[in-house]
């Protein structure tokens, strides 16, 4: 059993706590914010949850003593909770694109990120593109330019997240970039004023020219969206892999279980189940 505190009173904490409170091998021990009058608080506090407007400082200075503290606020608080928790000897699973722990994607890497007292979650889009963008890359060793488009609902989006855009972009950059060892990822985000809602749906686009074996890449794609289902139920694919001209695109929609928000909400279950799938194995 996991001791884990969430810090980050957004929609994204908001729904990482039902999602705890669902795993058997995690104990929810305290939950953080800065707004004592924030509504995550007050939903925080109706599940029974141990709460406080202090942020970490109101789980360090306490006898609580969490395993893990999960970060749901921004990359720049980010550096001074890692400081915290390495003071405090506490493991920090980053759920802000801060880009200073070791990225994790569990379909991927997920054995190589157990060490680490900082592990970075990328981004929703970063969770969603890498098994595609792995799967290309692994059956097609000289792709070497990858562009990814994801696109959400805005009522999934909080301040956070918005504050982040940039951050956002460049981590997730980063990480397929780093992740496939690739000279360049072009990453774009759409938040989607719709109405009704918008599912999350990530999309990847290479050179048509790129796609050397053609069978070996839609029977990879397929074994990574398999891998990736194993732990968020709503990754399904949507377009699979199709040539266009000069280029190849293949898409996965992302559903949300709906704990928090309804199932527009993919954004926030990849990330979300992505990190609980890590902490089962910490």
């Amino acid at each position: 059993m996991k001791r884990v505190a969430i810090l980050g009173s957004g929609l994204l904490g908001c729904d990482l706590l039902v999602k705890c409170q669902k795993t058997e091998e995690v104990e929810l021990v305290a939950f953080a914010g800065r707004d004592s009058f924030s509504k995550g608080l007050a939903f925080a506090k109706s599940r029974g949850v141990y709460t406080t407007d202090r942020s970490i400082e109101g789980i360090v200075e306490t006898n609580i003593k969490p395993d893990i503290i999960v970060d749901c606020t921004t990359a720049s608080c980010h550096h001074s909770h890692d400081t915290t928790c390495r003071a405090n000897n506490i493991k920090i699973i980053d759920m802000t694109p801060a880009k200073i722990g070791t990225i994790c994607c569990p379909a991927i890497n997920l054995q190589q990120c157990l060490a680490s007292n900082n592990i970075n979650m990328i981004s929703c889009g970063g969770q969603a593109a890498l098994p595609l963008c792995f799967a290309i890359k692994s059956a097609n060793p000289a792709v070497d330019y990858i562009e990814v488009v994801s696109t959400v609902a805005s009522e999934s989006v909080g301040p956070g997240t918005r504050k982040n855009l940039s951050e956002y972009i460049a981590s997730t950059q980063k990480a397929i970039e780093m992740m496939l060892a690739i000279s360049k990822a072009k990453v774009i985000v759409n938040i989607s004023p719709a109405t009704p809602p918008v599912i999350m749906r990530t999309t990847i686009v290479i050179g048509s020219d790129s796609i050397a074996n053609e069978v070996a890449t839609i029977a990879m794609i397929e074994e990574m969206i398999e891998r990736t289902s194993s732990y968020v139920p709503g990754y399904k694919s949507s377009i699979g892999l199709k040539k266009i001209g000069s280029r190849a695109i293949c898409q996965v929609i992302v559903s949300g279980s709906g704990d928090y928000l309804p199932n527009y909400a993919g954004n926030l279950d990849i990330i979300n189940c992505a990190a609980l799938e890590l902490i089962k194995s910490l």
